[in-house]
């Protein structure tokens, strides 16, 4: 009876420490994939704003199923709005060639604030606040990103935008 007893008490120990363990190596994971989450999005931005085009293009993944949608108010006050990528288009592609034809970077910035980043194993779905400012003239925008962690070469994998929704706001109308 005894060593039935100290057989189940050592199955419970190594299974609490067990999931201790995986529990702390998830947090871990999740930490280093919220850097790295992070990392892209400034990535992907500030190569836009710099036009830099393989750049860009490289922080998206080629599924059929990446889109972006921008909503925005123009700088003569015109409300537009932007849909890019279908299953028939290659999304990187099109966005390289869309940064090659902006023209010279105009100094766009950007800052962000009020991350929410959700992760749930290969796949994240983030929200913040950015603001543009070029010029002295700052633009307020509400962002999403959802994002996949993509096999790679040599079984490595790495966080790539699947889909973009950006929506300008005016500050008082939160």
């Amino acid at each position: 009876m005894k060593t039935r007893f100290f057989s189940i008490a050592l199955s419970v120990g190594a299974l609490v420490a067990g999931s201790t363990l995986a529990a702390a190596q998830s947090a871990h994971d999740t930490q280093s994939d919220v850097s790295a989450i992070k990392a892209v999005i400034e990535r992907e931005t500030d190569s836009f704003f710099n036009r830099d085009a393989a750049t860009s293009a490289d922080c998206w993944a080629n599924v059929p199923y990446a889109s972006q949608l921008h909503a925005y108010t123009t700088p003569d006050g015109k409300n537009a709005v932007y849909f890019g990528g279908n299953a028939k288009t290659n999304l990187p592609q099109q966005i390289a060639s869309a940064v090659k034809n902006m023209g010279k970077p105009d100094g766009m910035t950007a800052s962000r604030a009020n991350y929410n980043i959700r992760v749930n194993g290969y796949a994240a779905f983030v929200t913040f606040d950015q603001t543009n400012t070029v010029m002295g003239n700052k633009q307020y925008v509400h962002e999403t990103r959802y994002l996949e962690k993509l096999q790679q070469t040599e079984g490595t994998r790495q966080w790539k935008i699947i889909h973009v929704t950006a929506i300008a706001y005016k500050p008082d109308q939160p």
